[in-house]
């Protein structure tokens, strides 16, 4: 009865997703091709066990993604940038700066920023929104988030 396990098998994952959870949950779970295999003693198999499995399967299974470049998309519900052979983490603000601009498909101005990122308590410097922009651009692909002087950011998906 102590050696008693429940085995679950999760089979047919998105190999982008794959490399997600190789990543950050190698240690936890048997992970080979596009499958996963969990042994869980069942002692620990309950349903606070459930509910935790069904929140992390949920995360992926209701992904919503954006193709930026032919290799390059942005997985919304986990903020990541999903890249050949590496994924960029973005931070909350960045991710909601992202969403944003491919929502509308227009130009963010800064003072809209400065609204939706810092909810308008403080009045952001140039400096700060700059630096900003700066740590975004290093992960995003190349060219993809164009400033237009003088009035904010748009992304350019036709590069």
């Amino acid at each position: 009865m102590l050696n008693e396990h429940v085995n679950i098998y999760i089979t047919n994952i998105d190999k982008e997703y794959m490399d997600v959870i190789q990543n950050e949950y190698n240690e936890k779970f048997q992970i080979k091709d596009n499958s996963i295999h969990l042994e869980i003693p069942k002692s620990l198999y309950g349903n606070s066990l459930l509910i935790e499995l069904h929140d992390f399967l949920e995360k992926f299974k209701n992904k919503k993604k954006y193709q930026l470049t032919s290799n390059c998309s942005f997985d919304v519900n986990n903020l990541l940038l999903i890249k050949p052979n590496k994924i960029e983490y973005l931070t909350f603000k960045e991710g909601e700066f992202l969403k944003h601009l491919l929502k509308t498909n227009e130009i963010i101005t800064y003072e809209y920023m400065n609204e939706l990122l810092w909810n308008d308590n403080i009045n952001i410097s140039q400096n700060a929104l700059r630096l900003f922009v700066k740590n975004l651009k290093k992960k995003l692909p190349t060219k993809i988030l164009k400033n237009i002087r003088g009035i904010g950011y748009k992304l350019n998906l036709s590069y």
